[in-house]
């Protein structure tokens, strides 16, 4: 039941019996229960020479927040039976009272009776704190069961049956329960939080922060309401909101380290990098062993670009968490940037032996092994994060470059065909179109490179795979007009110089062709195809010497110069 502190409240409880309002008393310490159980010292003391079953069911309920739930059991059950005997003493003084004044005393004081045995749902409650707070969970459900059963509008009964109903992991019928609670209480503040919690974990954000909202509403000062809230916020999307939340935790409750790396995680989010590290720092300040606030500061120096620091944090969480799956994927990645493909793949490796299913480890891993070269390693890891998520369009497309890499064209294909199939984009088209023309498809490799720029006009490398296609096919003046577009949306491109200038070589515009290889020269010195281009150019415009040093660079380039083809398969990575 429990949520939020609150002041001692022993003498109102003690005033309120006193006055001989003991349902009242009853009512108004389970409320101070509620909030967190704190303050109840004092009530121990004076509940501690406990006459009655009322004051047995407060000095239990001083055990609990004390938790001495053993305790507080032995007492619970001495209010019962307390209970038990104040009606047997009302029926006995009713059926003696009945022999002297006859039948209708004795119905009179039986009832009476009975209002006495239905007061013990209190009592039942208390118990059941305690069964919960040994561990006992159906127990404690059952005596929650009971409390019900002899007032069926007891909020308190319904909220910490829910409570109960978490623990067994009946999310839905705890959910009921808090529902409950509330119809019956609609300011049950305690049952809003923990029905916010749980809609809150089964991905019912906005009804979360409702909840939240609620319970705050009654509670101005429920500090978990803020940071619960402020996390829903923050899944959302609403950084600005999970930020303003976080402000209000830390002005209530100033230590609370969780909600200063919420709070960094969101400024981090709105760009505001100096405060959001002072977050993190902070939260340290406060928790040096909080591996959760070195991830966090960690993830913002990785998108900083600061890998090495970022790493550096990542260390110092694994050393607090050393099973963290995502700490280790996390520098594994930040290392992956640094060129440190066999300490990535390490890192990925352990990440994969703490989560089997986490494909985007294998997914990474496979990128670094690529890298090194091991094609036929990197395509099983991309099959690896295919299986675990089948949808997963980036692995198949990875997969498709690592197939082309071994020749294995039609294959690479099919894994583009795949791309398409989840989602059509350029991206796709694109590679597919470069994967058919090598092999040697060239009409459908066009249509591709079609379908890829009507998505994105501006894609140079299809204009520059498409002309190069239809130079292929003897199609220069076509071709030309590719390169020139390619040009057009980027101009330092040598690859889209050198194929124009192998167009116009072939159409005999020498002059036009040399300007252009000029021109791709300049952007990559180290362009041997086009010093032989070059050659050639000069080659049929008779400037032989200067022909024969064009050649000679481009063999020194290049010993074994010969014709490559000029496509590009440069592109954003899926």
């Amino acid at each position: 039941m429990k949520s939020v502190a609150t002041e001692n409240h022993a003498e109102e409880i003690r005033n309120l019996y006193e006055q001989g309002k003991r349902e009242e008393a009853l009512e108004y310490a389970i409320g101070v229960y509620a909030d967190s159980g704190e303050g109840f010292e004092e009530v121990r003391d004076w509940a501690a020479k406990a006459d009655t079953a009322e004051r047995l069911t407060i000095l239990a309920l001083a055990l609990c927040a004390s938790h001495d739930y053993k305790g507080a059991k032995k007492t619970a059950n001495r209010g019962i039976k307390a209970s038990e005997e104040e009606v047997r003493d009302s029926v006995q003084q009713g059926l003696a009272a009945g022999i002297l004044r006859g039948l209708e005393r004795i119905v009179e004081d039986y009832g009476e009776a009975v209002g006495v045995k239905a007061n013990n749902h209190h009592t039942y409650l208390v118990r059941g704190e305690a069964k919960a707070g040994l561990g006992d969970t159906k127990g404690a459900i059952a005596d929650y069961d009971k409390a019900i059963k002899i007032k069926e509008d007891f909020c308190w009964a319904y909220n910490s049956r829910g409570e109960a109903k978490v623990k067994l992991g009946k999310r839905k019928e705890a959910i009921a329960d808090f529902g409950e609670a509330i119809k019956y209480k609609a300011d049950c503040y305690p049952a809003y939080y923990n029905r916010g919690l749980e809609r809150y974990e089964i991905g019912m954000k906005e009804e979360a922060i409702a909840d939240f909202g609620k319970a705050i509403e009654f509670r101005p000062d429920h500090y978990l309401a803020y940071f619960d809230r402020s996390c829903a916020q923050y899944d959302l999307g609403r950084y600005g909101e999970a930020e303003a939340d976080c402000d209000k935790v830390i002005e209530i409750k100033d230590d609370y380290y969780q909600a200063y790396c919420n709070r960094g995680n969101a400024r981090n989010k709105l760009g505001k990098t100096e405060e959001a590290v002072a977050d993190f720092d902070r939260a340290l300040e406060l928790r040096k062993d909080y591996p959760t606030a070195y991830f966090n500061r960690g993830n913002m120096k990785y998108w900083q670009g600061k890998y090495q620091e970022a790493i550096a944090d990542y260390d110092k969480a694994l050393s607090l968490r050393r099973k963290d799956s995502k700490a280790y994927y996390s520098r594994a990645t930040s290392k992956y940037f640094l060129g440190r493909y066999n300490e990535a793949i390490s890192d990925y490796n352990k990440a994969i032996r703490f989560k089997t299913d986490y494909y985007q480890a294998y997914h990474d891993r496979g990128l670094a092994k690529q890298l090194l070269g091991r094609n036929e390693d990197a395509i099983t890891d991309y099959g690896k994060a295919i299986k675990y998520k089948p949808d997963f369009r980036s692995a198949y497309g990875s997969r498709g470059k690592a197939k082309l890499s071994l020749g294995m064209y039609e294959e690479a294909i099919a894994d583009y065909d795949k791309m398409l199939e989840i989602e059509a984009d350029y991206i796709a088209y694109f590679h597919r179109g470069y994967a058919k023309g090598l092999a040697g498809k060239g009409e459908e490799a066009m249509a591709d490179y079609d379908k890829a720029l009507e998505l994105k006009p501006d894609l140079w490398q299809a204009y520059n795979n498409r002309g190069d296609a239809r130079s292929k096919q003897g199609r220069y003046e076509e071709a030309i007009t590719d390169f020139d577009k390619a040009i057009e949306a980027h101009g330092e491109n040598p690859m889209a110089y050198c194929n124009r200038g192998n167009a116009k070589l072939e159409l005999g515009r020498y002059n036009e062709a040399i300007g252009d290889y000029d021109k791709a020269i300049g952007y990559n010195p180290e362009n041997y195809l086009a010093y032989d281009g070059r050659a050639k150019a000069k080659e049929k415009l008779g400037m032989t010497e200067e022909a024969k040093a064009d050649y000679g660079k481009a063999l020194e380039l290049n010993p074994k110069t010969k014709e490559v083809d000029g496509k590009s398969e440069e592109d954003s990575d899926e």
